[in-house]
């Protein structure tokens, strides 16, 4: 309900909550049982100020009643006050207010066309003590009338959602950061009750349709709140306390009519918008609300150390308590690295038969697939003790999600994996603070496919059994695999090695909106012995120059991948 002609609008980008409700407990309702609006809760709104949208109706408190069960708001076309038109609209502002959880809102609107605009919306709980708008926040779970289902003929089944937060004058121009979308649903909205739910946790909001009758349903908004980095981010005007609205506007920006002669719903007689209940849920331990009767704080995310999740035998931590890191360089040799920093590709540098990495390597790249991960910023130390950035992305809201290591469109060779056997390991880093979450995500490996975390990973159908998990408190953790693991899952993961342009590395983190995935230091390597020469099975001859492979057998000129002539390895491509 904010004043839309003069936001801006801005992208989504990125922890998600649940939306079933076995994840929440109930921590108020009103069910609108009996005969009269319950004022311990609820103001009445009484005004014709147009609601800062050029609105063309009375709010009046005649308009505002109780009946059957359910809130009535009711419009009708009568003079009062100077407006043409009357109608209802209530908040519980100072009364009621929550921070997070999911609110669930049941109600029934009526046939909007044309000029009705019901809504079901909340604004920051600061209001009433003198914060101003946009600077409190908005969050619309439900608007419908708009104009553009107007002109397309679909009102009765086209809605929207949006947030609008500050800041807001003249150092703006005049306009707010917002962000919007709109749904067309497949059935109509305006012929029995439907369920609006918003979904709202410390990392984003989502809004859902019909979630008791669709429970896998996927949001028609998502939005990240939880960027504080400048004055007018998100994350710095929606983690307090908000109160709930209904009304039942008629005309205005929104439908774009303001002409009172365009308002052709109220022809027949008044319309109402009835409102079955509104419940709100939020998790155990995390309740933040007030209310008549009861006052609670959420004292924050549990920010100790995880100590129940169990890593695996392949995983370590990557670093000491000095934030030293626990993997040796000079422990590895014939490198293979398909994405690490600077300082590392460095350190190891003449014990690395190719370097990979997109920022080293310009036949080589990262690729985000269909936009379905945004990028995530990077501070800290990685995973090898360095002051270096890491991958960070957050799922979109695209239902999948895939980001792979995979030759550029310029490269004609391909990278040479060739040398990869049984000698090998493959070793990455993940870290993650979703303790309460704890998001399982797919990794392949070529076409070795298996999962990280504590359950299954569902990779188009497949289920892929985990082969390790991370602790969920910030703290890195690092994966060394066995190549001999990784040909169980897949006997030749990498076709046409010497020459392979398809994904190399692969990470998945399924279709929930807003999960979050940190991974660093991807790369093979063989685990080096003393004499500097690894899993050589004969003895090598400095005096020797006939080319041989790692058991001694002479090559052809032909042949591809490491040789040793004059008691030093190669690598031919």
């Amino acid at each position: 309900m904010g004043l839309t002609l003069l936001a801006l609008s801005v992208p989504m980008t990125m922890q998600a909550a649940p939306t079933g409700l076995d994840a929440y407990k109930l921590v108020w309702s009103d069910e609108f049982d009996g005969t009269e609006l319950d004022s311990r809760i609820w103001n009445i709104e009484v005004n014709g100020n147009g609601g800062g949208n050029n609105e063309l109706q009375y709010y009046a408190a005649g308009n505002v009643s109780v009946a059957d069960g359910c809130l009535v708001l009711t419009a009708k076309r009568e003079n009062m006050n100077g407006k043409a038109f009357t109608s209802g609209r209530i908040n519980s502002m100072g009364k009621a207010a929550f921070m997070h959880g999911r609110i669930d809102a049941r109600l029934k609107m009526p046939h909007t066309a044309n000029g009705l605009w019901p809504a079901f919306w909340l604004m920051g709980n600061d209001m009433s003590t003198g914060t101003g708008w946009p600077y409190c926040g908005e969050i619309d779970v439900m608007e419908a009338g708009n104009a553009n289902g107007i002109a397309r003929g679909t009102q009765d089944r086209y809605m929207g959602g949006a947030l609008h937060w500050g800041p807001y004058g003249a150092q703006t121009n005049w306009s707010h950061p917002m962000y919007a979308t709109d749904l067309t649903a497949s059935y109509s909205l305006q012929d029995d009750f439907h369920l609006f739910s918003l979904v709202w946790d410390d990392a984003k909001i989502e809004m859902y349709l019909d979630l008791d009758i669709d429970p896998d349903a996927k949001p028609y908004f998502a939005m990240n709140i939880n960027d504080r980095s400048a004055e007018n981010s998100p994350g710095n005007y929606f983690h307090k306390q908000f109160f709930i609205l209904f009304d039942l506007a008629v005309g205005g920006d929104y439908t774009g009519i303001h002409d009172t002669n365009g308002i052709t719903a109220l022809a027949d007689g008044p319309r109402e918008m009835l409102v079955d209940y509104v419940r709100v849920y939020q998790r155990e331990g995390r309740e933040d609300y007030t209310t008549p009767d009861e006052i609670a704080v959420d004292p924050g995310p549990y920010t100790g150390p995880d100590l129940t999740t169990t890593i695996g035998d392949y995983a370590s931590f990557s670093l000491n308590d000095d934030k030293a890191a626990t993997f040796a360089p000079e422990s590895g040799t014939d490198y293979i690295i398909i994405d690490a920093d600077a300082q590392f590709r460095a350190l190891v540098a003449e014990n690395t038969l190719a370097d990979y990495s997109p920022d080293a390597n310009k036949a080589a790249r990262i690729m985000v697939w269909n936009n379905t991960y945004a990028t995530g910023l990077t501070s800290g130390i990685n995973s090898m003790g360095n002051e270096e950035p890491w991958r960070h992305y957050s799922v979109n809201s695209k239902g999948w999600s895939t980001v792979s290591y995979r030759s550029s469109l310029s490269d004609s060779k391909g990278k040479d994996l060739s040398m990869l056997n049984e000698d090998y390991y493959f070793h990455f880093a993940m870290r993650g603070t979703d303790m309460e979450d704890h998001i399982t995500h797919g990794v392949r490996v070529g076409k070795a496919s298996f999962a990280i975390g504590n359950n299954n990973f569902n990779d188009e159908g497949t289920a892929l059994q985990p082969l390790g998990d991370f602790v969920r408190d910030g703290r890195w953790v690092s994966f060394d695999i066995p190549f001999s693991k990784l040909l169980e899952l897949n006997a030749e993961p990498f076709a046409n090695a010497a020459a392979f342009k398809s994904d190399v590395v692969t990470f998945m983190s399924g279709g929930e909106s807003g999960t979050d995935l940190q991974f660093d230091a991807v790369f093979f390597y063989r685990k080096a012995d003393s004499s500097g020469i690894n899993n050589v099975i004969f003895a090598p001859q400095a005096n020797d120059d006939v080319a041989r492979d790692l058991l001694g057998r002479p090559v052809s000129a032909d042949y591809k991948g490491i040789v040793i002539k004059n008691g030093k390895k190669i690598l031919v491509r």
